[in-house]
């Protein structure tokens, strides 16, 4: 998982094969959000990228891994 500069989220990944993209946040839980493109998943390495992306986030299918 790659750090990230946020306030909500510790790091990130995301696979470009599957289009699965697997957040954790700083309480410790990861998320994983699936059809997400590779060019929103880029949104995470600018910093504080939840503000940015948390409402497009929302329309793509996700479960809670932990």
């Amino acid at each position: 998982m790659k750090p990230v500069i946020s306030e909500n989220v510790a790091s990130y990944e995301h696979e470009s094969g599957t289009l699965t993209l697997r957040v954790q946040f700083l309480s410790g839980s990861i998320y994983e959000y699936f059809g997400v493109p590779s060019d929103l998943a880029a949104e995470f390495d600018a910093p504080h990228p939840w503000h940015r992306v948390r409402s497009h986030l929302n329309t793509y299918p996700y479960r809670r891994i932990t």
